[in-house]
């Protein structure tokens, strides 16, 4: 019997080993082959979170067998669960659906490993409120906005990049310069086009479509009792808006909205309304239903910024004729004090509607 025992306190010595080095496994120190006088890789501490569509890598150091890091080193990478989490052969991982997966790195029979959780992101595009039907010439914002798994929307910064699958109906081109988030569409020809925004692997895409042009004519639509409402918003104490109420009549042949800009007195030139509106013959068109869908147009300074009393607005609407050449329409829109008229439900800031 004593002959036993060193066996079985040798068998327990193992588990005892076995059982620490699971335990070790996930922890916060940098997790490595255990074994020394021997080559090993070590991988940098943490958690490695990412988006998807993201990318991110782990730092790795290898040593040699006298324990000297090598300079280097040709590094094998392997994932749990590529369909979470893919890794390259040269160790940069992207996010390609919600949860964890453990990242292996192997070099000269040693390995290291550590995990990589890929958070739940969405990517919408998002059109001004108004219809997406557009025509010739007229130009549409589209903005991005990046969700997170519980569907709020993240201010971290992105870099998109736009695309048209039909650049003969519309093109799109990134605005402003060097963020993307916005994406300008000009309509070119008649037809549809699908316009896609990409972040990484994340794409989101919306269909806008393009009227053949009007049939000819060169009667032009006249301007109905333009004015302009000041207003408050509940809890905006120092903060005045101004909703331009203008309708519009057309005569006996259709034009095409191209442009609406009403500047703030006082404040210069704004950059105005982009996006397309058709009037047909003998149709009224409520211009701040019918550009923004239910939305209304509002102008405002900022803070503690307000017109002066019994000031006029200067409005200028560009439209295309059915010949084809472009007309511009000048009209004053005199001020009133009153209550946001109850067919509009919201406010879109004309500010940054478009820009030149």
């Amino acid at each position: 019997m004593s002959d036993l025992r060193p066996a079985g306190g040798q068998l327990r010595l193992l588990f005892l080993w076995a059982l620490g080095s699971l335990t070790g496994c996930g922890g916060e120190s940098p997790i490595s082959e255990p074994n020394q006088g021997r080559a090993r890789l070590e991988i940098a501490a943490g958690l490695l979170t990412i988006g998807l569509g993201e990318e991110g890598r782990f730092s790795v150091t290898a040593y040699d067998a006298a324990g000297a890091p090598v300079v280097s080193p040709q590094v094998g990478w392997s994932s749990s669960f590529p369909t979470i989490a893919r890794v390259s052969p040269t160790g940069v991982i992207t996010g390609v659906a919600p949860g964890r997966a453990r990242i292996t790195a192997l070099w000269q029979g040693a390995y290291a490993f550590a995990d990589v959780e890929v958070l739940g992101r969405e990517l919408r595009v998002h059109s001004d409120p108004g219809s997406r039907v557009m025509v010739i010439g007229a130009r549409l914002a589209l903005l991005t906005t990046l969700y997170d798994d519980k569907g709020h929307p993240l201010s971290d910064p992105i870099r998109v990049t736009w695309s048209s699958a039909n650049a003969a109906v519309a093109t799109v081109e990134n605005l402003p310069a060097g963020t993307g988030r916005v994406g300008m569409v000009t309509a070119v020809g008649p037809g549809t086009a699908t316009i896609t925004a990409r972040v990484a692997t994340l794409a989101a895409s919306i269909q806008v479509s393009v009227l053949d042009p009007l049939p000819g004519g060169t009667d032009d639509f006249e301007i109905q009792d333009p004015h302009i409402v000041e207003y408050q918003y509940p809890g905006y104490p120092d903060w005045w808006f101004y909703a331009p109420i203008i309708r519009v009549q057309g005569k006996s042949s259709g034009v095409d909205v191209l442009r609406l800009s009403i500047p703030l007195p006082g404040k210069g030139p704004n950059p105005g309304f982009c996006g397309g509106l058709r009037v047909f013959p003998f149709q009224s068109v409520d211009l701040n239903v019918e550009l923004y869908g239910d939305y209304q147009i509002s102008i405002d300074g900022g803070r503690g910024f307000r017109v002066g009393p019994g000031s006029v607005f200067q409005g200028t609407l560009q439209y295309r004729r059915g010949d084809g050449t472009i007309g511009t329409a000048e009209f004053e829109l005199p001020m009133v004090s009153g209550e946001l008229p109850t067919t509009y439900t919201g406010g879109v800031g004309l500010w940054g509607g478009c820009l030149p």
